[in-house]
């Protein structure tokens, strides 16, 4: 019983120890580099004065010069020198799987943050949407997301498929919220929306994102065929201005994400029905053939009653 105690403790020991070595392998983040937490505050602040330089941009002021400025008040907030952060981002750029950790952490804290910069919120589309027809979102994964030009983090995609709670006539429409935190580069993404519906048809819309503007793509039943599925993605293309994506800061953050699935009104469809009748064309048993001129029936006039020594009247027929 003390020898199997024995190699029990021994065996708990090397599985511990093994443990240890395997944790110590894992690249720590250099010391002369921003550690995460402290990255992950200025990443924060960093974001929101981008988002407040885009909303109130004073037309006298040039863009990069409010930019500047904004980006200097938040690395002086933190004690950092614009060095050390060009140098830090550098650092994380090249391990992309780190700043996406940080960036998981960071969208929870980002979350309506946008419509308290005074930016309409997914919210208040669902409000707009549902006076005009039931709405439901239809969105079941992260409502915000972080993209950047590295694989496999530069794109994000999704598929839906419909159910008995989608009807004929029903309007599709993915709607979200881009910023940009870029450095240098382009700013290019592109956004789809694809629909099939119960003939297999397929209706696809794309819209590129040049900017930090709420975007919208909508997709309409306009045949009452019925959807059967959706899917979409949005990815963010590579820089091809020559830049160096391995050490400048490219990101795109996407926020308030929604698919909103709209049922027709049932006076649109009353009225689309309405529209179908009056545009059916009649049968050969529901057209009533006109009758040909030499068939018409003339009204007859009964003749006069001639009056004893008057003279005759002549007859009219009216035709």
């Amino acid at each position: 019983m003390t020898d199997l105690f024995i190699i029990k403790k021994k065996a708990l020991t090397l599985v511990v120890m093994t443990v240890a070595v395997i944790w110590g392998c894992k690249p720590s983040v250099p010391s002369d580099t921003i550690q995460p937490g402290k990255m992950e505050d200025i990443l924060y602040d960093y974001h929101l004065a981008k988002s407040i330089n885009s909303i109130s941009r004073d037309r006298d002021v040039d863009a990069d010069v409010g930019w500047q400025a904004y980006k200097l008040a938040v690395l002086e907030k933190h004690g950092v020198s614009e060095e050390d952060f060009e140098k830090s981002l550098a650092y994380y750029m090249r391990h992309a799987d780190r700043l996406q950790d940080i960036y998981e952490s960071l969208s929870e804290r980002l979350e309506g943050e946008t419509s308290a910069l005074g930016v309409p919120g997914g919210a208040s589309t669902v409000r707009t949407y549902s006076l005009t027809g039931d709405t439901a979102n239809v969105w079941t994964g992260d409502p915000s997301i972080m993209l950047m030009p590295t694989q496999p983090y530069s794109s994000m995609s999704f598929h839906f498929s419909a159910d008995s709670s989608y009807y004929k006539g029903d309007k599709m429409v993915l709607s979200f919220k881009p910023q940009y935190i870029i450095q240098d580069g382009s700013r290019d993404a592109v956004a789809l929306l694809s629909v099939r519906f119960s003939n297999d048809s397929i209706a696809s819309q794309t819209c590129r994102l040049f900017g930090n503007n709420p975007q919208s793509i909508t997709i309409p039943d306009s045949k009452h065929l019925g959807i059967k599925d959706v899917k979409g993605f949005i990815l963010f293309k590579t820089n091809n201005s020559g830049t160096n994506t391995q050490s400048t800061l490219r990101l795109l953050f996407i926020s308030d994400i929604q698919l909103l699935k709209i049922h027709e009104k049932k006076s649109e469809q009353a009225a689309k029905d309405s529209s179908d009748i009056k545009m059916r064309p009649y049968s050969q048993t529901q057209m009533k053939p006109m009758p040909d001129s030499s068939q018409r029936i003339r009204r007859q006039i009964p003749p006069p009653v001639r009056q004893p020594g008057s003279q005759p009247i002549p007859r009219h027929i009216d035709r």
